[in-house]
């Protein structure tokens, strides 16, 4: 076996342990809040419909509470390029995940 098809086969084997690991963390997508939360991501339900449309295209949809408040707004902004999502977008995809957080 060559090197390269060494290097493939390390690649594959560390997609399905990820994958098998649930990673990234999955989870239903959350309901757009209401009342204060609301009112702070007023565009939080355009960014719930996006998250649904466009965030499981390579993976389940990711568990808004697996991360904190500080990295999703990194997250989103890498998954929106993936995503093929504009900047107005992928503001509104992480609002929605901001509001969902802060139910809880």
């Amino acid at each position: 076996m060559t090197s390269s098809n060494l290097t493939g086969l390390s690649v594959l084997a560390l997609a399905a342990v990820l994958v098998g690991c649930g990673y990234p963390k999955s989870a239903p997508v959350p309901a757009v809040p209401g009342g204060e939360a609301s009112s702070n991501w007023p565009d939080a339900a355009e960014g719930r419909t996006l998250f649904v449309a466009n965030c499981n295209k390579c993976h389940a949809h990711p568990d808004v509470h697996s991360e904190s408040d500080a990295e999703w707004p990194s997250i989103v902004q890498r998954m929106a390029k993936k995503a093929d999502l504009d900047a107005a977008q992928g503001e509104k995809v992480l609002h929605f995940v901001l509001a969902a957080r802060s139910q809880h």
